[in-house]
């Protein structure tokens, strides 16, 4: 299965450049997917023109014929930060990728964080995807 190319992990690309209360009517949404559908969220989002965040981060692994393979893992496994309206919600709860969903209650400070990092990672900082801690 071929590895794909790296997809844009922000939706509009202005999205956090905004003012922080944002467009009238809208709020910010934490969406716990299932496994592994991240991605598969993002592009459905996409589709739908709903403004959304999920930081990658780049992983580099060997294969067993020693070729270097690079792919992007969402830097919070099973997260997808959503900005907008109830109706938005309502669709992107409707895709069948989300497990959860939660209203952010202090949207200046989620905004600030993500702010943060994706500085971080647009100067090349050394990033890597949140370790998942033993059961």
């Amino acid at each position: 299965m071929p590895i794909l190319a790296k997809e844009p992990d922000i939706f509009p690309a202005d999205l956090l450049d905004e003012p922080i209360p944002g467009p009238e009517g809208t709020k910010w949404y934490v969406f716990h997917t299932l496994s592994r559908r991240e991605k598969d969220l993002m592009r459905r989002l996409q589709a739908n023109k709903i403004a959304h965040y999920c930081p990658m981060a780049e992983t580099r692994k060997r294969s067993p014929a020693g070729r270097i393979r690079v792919s992007y893992l969402p830097l919070f496994s099973s997260y997808v930060f959503v900005r907008g309206t109830d109706e938005d919600r309502y669709h992107a709860v409707a895709t069948g990728c989300v497990a959860n969903c939660l209203e952010v209650t202090n949207a200046a400070k989620l905004i600030t964080d993500l702010r943060r990092i994706r500085l971080l990672n647009q100067e090349g900082a050394n990033i890597r995807a949140e370790s998942k801690p033993p059961i």
